[in-house]
């Protein structure tokens, strides 16, 4: 059994504040490889989020953004997601209370947020609490700054790189930083270079070093651990794949990162990505040369004769 923890969340003082000694803190990775960036040319702030009244508070930006409205007449606001009809109705009520009709585009669910990222300026983020947040690291691939409500305990925006902050509940606060924004366009190209720039931190490379860290530590340290990882199989294949990171291409390796299910046959092994877990399984037979199976190529083996 391993008694070390790996928690992808809090930061690890935050255990260590408990007592608990015995803790690896490992970020989420960042699959947002994008080669393109907003030219951060346009008066557009995207809101992206579940509509949630309680949580994401999409009201709140909103009421914020009719704040920039008055000073920005041709700002726009297009709020992205999903909900309940009682919670879209409730948005639709604030957009016309606060009389940004011509400003605010409720956009609705929409799985293509590429566009509306590269044609954005701020990404506007009104949460009261968030986990670990992907969707600001897809705006930091971008090079989009974010501004939101202060998160003391958010790990991807600690750093201050390519954020700006207000108290919670301080929509004058929040209206007044997009505004400096919209309205400085050095300052706005500054913010947007540090965005992506502080996305190297959680690419693909640092994170399977630390998860390598961690088995290392856990097999140095433990009699028995050589034996109870063998009968541990997932864990067991984790360390392996994650030693056998570095012999492998890793071209070809961060290529099947962006793959929720795919295969790869490299020599004496077979490396398998399933959803968020990446496995290696010896195999007998040596491949002479690398295949990559992905499950819309099994798809296009089934249904389409050659």
């Amino acid at each position: 059994m391993l008694t070390n923890l790996s928690y992808l969340g809090q930061p690890q003082n935050f255990y260590e504040s408990l007592g608990i000694n015995n803790v690896y803190y490992i970020p989420n990775p960042s699959n947002y490889n994008n080669e393109q960036v907003s030219n951060l040319d346009t008066k557009n702030i995207v809101w992206l989020a579940r509509f949630e009244i309680n949580i994401k508070r999409p009201h709140l930006a909103i009421k914020a953004f009719s704040k920039v409205v008055e000073k920005i007449p041709d700002a726009q606001l297009f709020i992205i997601g999903t909900g309940s009809d009682s919670d879209i109705e409730f948005i639709n009520k604030n957009i016309k209370f606060f009389k940004v009709e011509n400003n605010c585009h409720l956009v609705g669910f929409d799985l293509e947020t590429k566009k509306y990222f590269l044609n954005s300026s701020i990404h506007l983020v009104t949460s009261v609490s968030e986990g670990f947040s992907m969707v600001i690291l897809e705006s930091k691939s971008y090079g989009v700054p974010t501004v939101m409500f202060d998160l003391p305990y958010l790990e991807v925006v600690k750093d201050n790189k390519g954020v700006l902050k207000a108290e919670e509940g301080d929509i004058d606060g929040l209206a007044e930083l997009m505004i400096t924004i919209l309205e400085n366009e050095e300052y706005r190209k500054k913010l947007g270079k540090e965005a992506k720039d502080s996305l190297k931190k959680f690419n693909n490379d640092n994170i399977l070093k630390l998860w390598k860290n961690l088995f290392n530590d856990i097999y140095q340290n433990n009699e028995t651990t050589s034996k109870e990882l063998e009968e541990n199989t997932i864990t067991y294949e984790l360390m392996n794949v994650i030693k056998e990171y570095d012999n492998m291409n890793k071209y070809l390796l961060d290529k099947i990162f962006n793959y929720h299910f795919s295969i790869i046959k490299n020599n004496d092994r077979i490396f398998i990505k399933l959803l968020f877990i990446k496995i290696t399984i010896k195999s007998s037979k040596y491949y002479d040369k690398i295949e990559i199976i992905t499950f819309s190529s099994l798809l296009k083996k089934i249904f389409h004769k050659k």
